[in-house]
């Protein structure tokens, strides 16, 4: 043996890897003492096991068994090129775990330069295998007690929807008896009466109520958001008020409004919400101290390049947008909090919106917002509204002297006694005889006694006979019968569940005289 063979040999035998030779005929040529430390084997045992089917079953990462044709050796011998990183599982005999390993092998040529054997280095990668099972099987854990703490999310809020749809039918009772009753007492006091300022005061404070409770309705997903003609001026006009009660003590508002503007659709309680946000969000930023706040509207001809700068759901196109701008003289942003402002739930105010929620807002409606903020400059939010050229102007609405508009009996029919007495004595002003029911059976059997009714207005929740129930059983009696339905839950919910079953119309509580003649009409 040369000197060569030699060194090889014993640096073969003190290797820190476990390695073996294998022949191209498939025996065991050699192996070292790391390597039968490895795999718990003798050397004798090892050396006579078969090639590259030894007395273990070898498998891939896969799991699946390897054929002889699959090992690393065989696969080196016949490419004449080295396989690198391996990983395979034995499964030994008496062995409760396999061991995994990393094989290298790499072919050696002989005299002539044709592989006619191949070296296997073997590295012990279990305890690492372990780990990553482990951690697999961490996450895995982590991952179902998420779901599980999502499904519980869902069900309390399954559950705080069906709450807040109780107490909306019975709060939305209250509050068509505090509108209606308003605006009875209004039409009767003459116009410029000291009482006249308290009770429109009232009235914009039930409006605001019913415009809140049907926002806490939509996030709980009880009922969808509407879209009408927005005229940005006249919302902020009456929102003054409420905004300048909901900021600091210490601040000053100032609202500058530019005339003529454009008119885009949007549901009214989500932009009165978008600019409390953003007014509430402009009085923190005050920190408590003298400080100025200031809301402005114009409407202008944006091209492409202008539009850069705002961000929305996609790239804006050119054209006429309405602007609404709010600035404070607060402390402002740096680059960072700039960055992050519109991420959900920051700045976590636990007030209004979010941001966040500002940003879909104006993202729905093809719109943009434009942050502007240093630290010690203050911030300036300024929101794009795309002019809806198709939507009309508004017509003021002019109520009535209380003329009628219509004759002959009505069949009410409310378990709430005061709702009753309110829509009765709207009805009478609008020229009707009212008749009352306080529940489906009683309003069945007064249907019966006359012939003459106008229609019916019929409440969807009572108990005993409910107005779905009640409903069907008057078309069983008259097919032709004229109802429309009055709810506290969403009108359109309410419209899909009667679709097609010949309602006159679905009134949704609270509503005051201008709706009723709508419906009735």
């Amino acid at each position: 043996m040369s000197d060569f063979e030699k060194g090889f040999k014993t640096l073969f035998q003190n290797m820190e890897l476990g390695a073996y030779l294998q022949s191209a005929d498939g025996s065991m040529v050699d192996v070292n003492h790391a390597a039968l430390t490895m795999l718990g084997m003798t050397r004798e045992e090892f050396l006579a096991s078969c090639g590259t089917q030894p007395r273990w079953r070898l498998t891939g990462e896969s799991g699946d068994d390897l054929s002889p044709d699959q090992h690393p050796a065989t696969i080196a011998l016949r490419s004449a090129e080295e396989v690198r990183d391996f990983v395979v599982a034995i499964h030994q005999e008496g062995k409760p775990a396999p061991i995994w390993l990393n094989l290298n092998a790499m072919p050696v040529p002989d005299r002539g330069g044709a592989p006619d054997a191949v070296m296997v280095t073997l590295r012990d990668i279990s305890q690492l295998r372990r780990l990553e099972q482990a951690a697999a099987a961490t996450t895995a854990e982590r991952e179902r007690e998420h779901k599980q703490l999502q499904l519980q999310h869902v069900q309390k809020l399954e559950s705080l929807g069906v709450l807040a749809g109780g107490i909306a039918h019975d709060f939305n009772n209250i509050l068509t008896s505090i509108m209606g009753n308003t605006e009875l007492a209004l039409m009767q006091l003459t116009p410029g009466a000291p009482a006249c300022e308290n009770l429109q005061r009232v009235e914009r404070a039930s409006h605001r109520a019913a415009a809140l409770l049907k926002q806490m309705l939509f996030y709980l997903g009880k009922g969808p958001f509407s879209s009408e003609p927005i005229d940005l001026n006249l919302l902020l006009e009456e929102m003054a008020e409420m905004l300048q009660a909901a900021i600091s003590k210490k601040a000053t508002l100032r609202l500058e409004s530019s005339r003529p503007l454009g008119l885009f659709s949007a549901d009214p309680v989500q932009m009165r919400q978008v600019v409390m946000n953003l007014v509430l969000n402009a009085s923190e930023s005050l920190r408590n101290e003298v400080g100025k706040i200031k809301i402005s509207t114009s409407q202008k001809h944006y091209q492409q390049e202008e539009l850069a700068e705002f961000r929305g759901s996609e790239e804006l196109a050119p054209g006429s947008y309405i602007r609404l701008s709010v600035s404070d003289t607060g402390y402002g942003m740096d680059k960072e909090t700039r960055a992050r402002f519109f991420e959900r739930l920051f700045p976590d105010t636990g007030r209004g919106l979010g941001m966040a929620a500002v940003m879909g807002v104006v993202r729905g409606l093809r719109g943009g917002v434009r942050l502007q903020s240093d630290v010690g400059k203050g911030s300036t939010f300024t929101l794009l509204f795309p002019v809806d050229e198709d939507v009309p102007t508004a017509a003021p609405t002019t109520k009535p002297d209380g003329e009628p508009m219509g004759m002959g009996p009505v069949l009410l029919v409310d378990d709430e006694e005061e709702v009753c007495q309110l829509v009765g004595a709207m009805l009478e002003r609008l020229g009707y005889e009212v008749i009352t029911a306080r529940d489906g059976h009683s309003a069945l059997g007064l249907y019966l006694q006359r012939d003459d009714y106008a229609f019916v207005m019929l409440d969807l929740t009572m108990p005993v006979m409910d107005g779905e129930e009640t409903y069907e059983q008057l078309r069983g009696i008259d097919p032709t019968v004229k109802v429309i339905i009055t709810s506290g839950y969403s009108e359109k919910e309410v419209a899909r569940r009667f679709e097609g079953k010949g309602v006159k119309g679905v009134l949704q509580k609270p509503f005051d005289m201008d709706a009723l003649r709508k419906v009735i009409g």
